[in-house]
């Protein structure tokens, strides 16, 4: 059976969905009854509590119901509302979103129901801006899907939390560790740089490996898993590394190793589940999905997370006690002279020059010192305050958890999808190329000429204009975050329709960013997009001619509004350090699908496939991605 929640009034005076779910009931309870005694009171008490439950939501949510029924909307089926209509097949979710705009029975912003819960869902620029840039701290509670990684994140959080004191004071404290200045021009950019490194010299290894099997007579292909890596995984194990030692303290080295296996293994399947729960509602219960065998090894999963993060805490934990060092004259990492004076203390944690309080640090001494407040605090009042600040042991794990999953999943998801358009797209490349070219000639005469790669800053890379083009063009087609959502907390109207405080809204930037109404031809890869002298369509402007600016609710990579991406200039640097190395010293080719072109699931990788976008809390790819790199002739040679 199917409704698309008609607006006329006769819609609003009958609870359609109670009487529908009350009928269905009382046809189960008619059939139950033939059944033996036992079975039939127990099946007779689940539908009645389910009955009860339903008609609870829409009597208590009445006025929401109200206003949202006034709202366009996709036909769906009634039970389980919109969000049965996303294919349970993952190779069609991606062609799914991408059809919503343009689709004459997807509006732009419309009714989004998840079973019984209304909701809002919107691709369009002006509905966004309505929801998410409202004022400055409004509508920025996170809707219960995010509870779905409650277990893993935490519900109190800096990414799941519902935005209060809590929230404020944390991603007060945190921000300057990844926006300051100096973080990014040092050791963030060095840690970078030599993870960076490190991949381009195992890319180089590949390549001498396929070569020398080449010269044997061996054969050798460019699809060969030998001699061609999966780049998601390869950008997943570098940016582990950069972020445990940028921002943990901690050297992992997993590019060396198979250290990391485990714990992104068990990350990838905690996304996994969150996108199952949500489209499977029964799956929501903790009780139910607990007893299931998912559920089960869900637990296991999480298990290897948390001891993950546990020991990455605890050694930060014995090195800041050994280095008998005055956390406190650290402060806010960064904010001022004083603090940059007392981070270079910490040279000892690493044997690094200039390094500077990582995360955790901030977050150890933030846990430390408010212990002691709490400890002399004079009265009850100021212990409740300090109390709802203070982090426990377990929600700081949580924030670790964030930052990690956060910090290197978000980031190679990117880089993963920009090294597979980079192989796709060679003309587009080109100009990108030249402009390395002429940069890194340059750097290289300013350093005499001894380093292939000679260190540069974030203010350099900024200015590399045809790579930032490049760079954007991979985030429209490809935003790391493909949905984000947004409960109401106070009234919003867009186009004449009121939507109360406490509706989940659903924004699509996966459909936003291919919005033809918005992007021209948003299927094609032109870089060109973004650069003043061209339209949203990569084509040239008239002389003199400017393209208006993009908006915030256009182009949203990195979220907007208050709760926009904590990380974003952290984000910024290590896409430019990577990219303006990485496609200067390479030609990347052979992007291919650990499946064929039927679907088999052979082994091997078939040339020339085109990869899935896997539509999970960050942007993956469905099947493995494989790549060849080969060195570009005009590169000096690097030390074998």
């Amino acid at each position: 059976m199917v409704s698309s929640h008609q607006e006329s009034e006769d819609s609003l005076q009958v609870p359609v969905l109670p009487l529908a779910v009350g009928g269905l009931g009382a046809g189960l309870v008619a059939a139950v009854v033939m059944l033996p005694t036992p079975a039939a009171a127990g099946l007779l008490a689940i539908i009645v509590c389910g009955v009860l439950y339903v008609t609870n939501i829409y009597v208590t949510n009445r006025r929401k119901f109200a206003s949202i029924l006034q709202m366009p909307s996709r036909p769906h089926p009634l039970i389980m509302g919109h969000v049965a209509l996303v294919p349970a097949d993952p190779r069609k979710v991606e062609a799914h979103y991408t059809s919503l705009p343009g689709n004459p029975h997807a509006p732009e912003y419309g009714q989004y129901w998840i079973g019984p819960i209304p909701g809002v869902e919107t691709y369009s620029p002006n509905a966004i801006k309505a929801i998410i840039g409202a004022s400055q701290m409004a509508n920025i509670a996170k809707p219960f899907s995010y509870d779905l990684l409650a277990d893993w994140l935490g519900p109190e959080g800096i990414l799941l939390s519902d935005g209060g004191p809590r929230w404020q004071h944390y991603r007060h404290l945190l921000s300057p560790v990844f926006q300051h200045q100096e973080a990014l021009r040092g050791p963030f950019y060095e840690v970078m740089r030599e993870q960076v490194g490190v991949m381009a010299d195992r890319l180089h290894a590949l390549h001498r490996g396929n070569e020398q099997a080449r010269q044997s007579g061996q054969p050798a292909t460019a699809f060969d898993p030998a001699t061609a890596f999966d780049v998601f995984d390869w950008f997943s194990s570098c940016m582990l590394d950069i972020i445990c030692e940028a921002a943990m303290g901690f050297q992992l080295n997993s590019q060396h190793s198979e250290a990391h296996i485990a714990y992104t293994r068990a990350v990838d399947f905690m996304k996994e589940m969150s996108i199952v729960r949500f489209r499977q509602p029964w799956l929501m219960s903790p009780l139910i999905f607990g007893l299931s065998p998912l559920g089960r090894r869900y637990q296991r999963e999480l298990k290897i997370i948390h001891d993950f993060t546990n020991k990455v805490i605890q050694q930060r934990r014995e090195l800041l006690a050994k280095s008998q060092i005055d956390m406190s004259s650290i402060g806010v990492a960064g904010e001022d002279a004083a603090a940059a004076a007392a981070a270079a203390q910490l040279d000892t944690f690493s044997g690094k020059p200039k390094q500077r309080p990582a995360f955790l640090d901030v977050l150890l001494f933030e846990q430390g010192k408010l212990r002691q407040q709490l400890a002399e605090a004079p009265t009850k009042e100021a212990r409740q305050k300090i109390e709802a600040l203070l982090l426990d042991d377990k929600s700081l794990r949580e924030e670790v958890d964030t930052l990690m999953f956060a910090g290197h999943d978000t980031i190679s998801s990117f880089a993963g999808w920009a090294l597979y358009l980079a192989s796709r797209h060679p003309r587009q490349l080109e100009p990108v190329v030249a402009e390395l070219d002429a940069f890194w000639s340059e750097k290289r005469r300013q350093h005499g000429g001894d380093e292939a790669y000679p260190p540069t800053g974030p203010d350099e890379l900024r200015r590399l204009h045809r790579l930032d083009c490049f760079i954007k063009e991979v985030m429209r087609m490809y935003p790391s975050v493909p949905t984000i959502a947004r409960t109401t907390t106070q009234e919003v109207d867009i186009d004449g329709h009121t939507i109360p405080a406490g509706v989940n809204c659903h924004v699509e930037i996966l459909a936003l960013h291919r919005n033809p109404a918005v992007w021209p031809d948003p299927l094609r890869f032109e870089p060109l997009r973004f650069d003043v002298h061209h339209d949203r369509a990569g084509q040239p402007l008239p002389p003199g001619e400017k393209d208006k600016p993009i908006s915030p609710y256009e182009f949203m990579p990195f979220s907007a509004g208050p709760r926009n991406c904590l990380g974003r200039r952290y984000a910024e640097l290590g896409q430019r350090v990577m990219m303006a190395r990485l496609l200067h010293e390479f030609q990347f080719f052979g992007a291919a699908s650990q499946r064929g072109p039927d679907n088999t699931g052979s082994e091997k990788p078939v040339e020339g496939s085109e990869a899935l976008a896997l539509l999970e809390v960050a942007l993956g790819s469905v099947d493995p991605v494989w790549l060849q790199a080969k060195p570009r002739a005009s590169v000096p040679p690097t030390e074998a």
